[in-house]
């Protein structure tokens, strides 16, 4: 990725099974500054599954993708992250956290 932007998969799914499931919640994306985002992905399909007769879904860091595979979600950070959409969310931990955790 660009400039040291990093994604993390906290889980080995491959894309077969993250496009099946139309949903993705193991990925971790860290910035360049050493900030690590949380991040959730779903297509419309899943999403609107989801959704069912629920008056509103809200989690901080979702992202709606036409399809939940591993190109697309890079796609998607790297240009988010070019529109400045990271600042805009409260990192998860920074690599100058006293406590980091290599596994993550």
């Amino acid at each position: 990725m660009e400039q040291n932007l990093e994604l993390i998969f906290k889980s080995d799914i491959d894309d077969f099974d993250s496009e099946m499931k139309g949903y993705r919640n193991d990925v971790l994306v860290r910035l360049p500054n050493g900030e690590i985002y949380e991040i959730f992905f779903y297509d419309i399909v899943r999403l609107q599954q989801d959704m069912g007769d629920a008056i509103y879904l809200s989690q901080p860091g979702l992202i709606i993708l036409n399809a939940v595979n591993k190109e697309t979600i890079g796609y998607a950070v790297k240009d988010l992250w070019k529109r400045g959409y990271f600042e805009h969310l409260k990192p998860r931990l920074s690599i100058s956290e006293k406590h980091f955790d290599e596994n993550i």
